[in-house]
């Protein structure tokens, strides 16, 4: 553990907690306290924006075990801004995170093992977070979970569970989602052939701005043009 932050405000904040500034020995309304405080910092909340404050409380509070603390301490890891671009060590907050059910650390986590980042492929091991994220209706998690159902990648590859697990999250407004199911209604794979449900959910993928919707209705209408000239 690096040396705390020495500013006014910061040994105000340390002093009023119930434990050591040690990450052992934390309560859990300590390390609530702890996290709340680093996200002032890191929004500006406290009037100003404080990097290294920022960083050092959500990481003392993520060793105290705080699943959002650790998701954030990942995330900085991730993007490089405020910490050292690190893939490893985003993997590792991220496990913590998603290990207490926490949905977007699991989804993320699922990225991490889809993409080899920090780790080696495993598309099996993607799917396995994936799926917990989409239990608690993570809606791009139930919609990766389809995509993998559908290729069969990590998973036997099985139509119809990948047309319910696109529909879950078709039904959450997920775009990527609802074009996939519109396509399977469309031609009937996995699910029920209905042209109707198919061009429906395409229109309201569509009307998100979602690319691979809006080329499919504009070559559809090409082509009814150019059946009627």
């Amino acid at each position: 553990m690096t040396a705390a932050p020495s500013s006014a405000h910061t040994l105000e904040i340390l002093n009023s907690l119930s434990a050591s500034r040690n990450a052992e020995g934390l309560t859990r309304d300590d390390t609530e306290k702890l996290y709340q405080v680093a996200l002032e910092f890191k929004d500006g909340r406290s009037d100003k924006i404080d990097q290294i404050e920022a960083v050092w409380f959500l990481r003392l509070s993520a060793e105290a075990g705080h699943a959002g603390a650790q998701y954030e301490l990942a995330f900085i890891h991730i993007l490089g801004t405020w910490a050292s671009q690190d893939d490893k060590e985003a993997l590792r907050w991220l496990k913590e995170a998603a290990n207490q059910n926490h949905t977007r650390a699991q989804y993320n986590l699922g990225v991490f093992y889809h993409e080899g980042r920090g780790v080696d492929k495993d598309p099996a091991e993607a799917v396995r977070w994936w799926r917990m994220a989409a239990f608690q209706r993570h809606d791009d998690a139930q919609t990766n979970l389809g995509r993998m159902y559908l290729k069969g990648l990590g998973v036997e590859q099985n139509d119809a569970e990948a047309a319910y697990w696109f529909r879950k999250a078709a039904e959450l407004n997920n775009p990527s989602a609802q074009y996939n199911l519109g396509l399977m209604h469309l031609v009937g794979r996995g699910c029920e052939k209905n042209k109707k449900d198919g061009i429906k959910l395409m229109l309201q993928s569509a009307a998100q701005g979602h690319e691979p919707a809006l080329s499919f209705l504009n070559k559809k209408n090409e082509n009814a043009v150019s059946a009627d000239s």
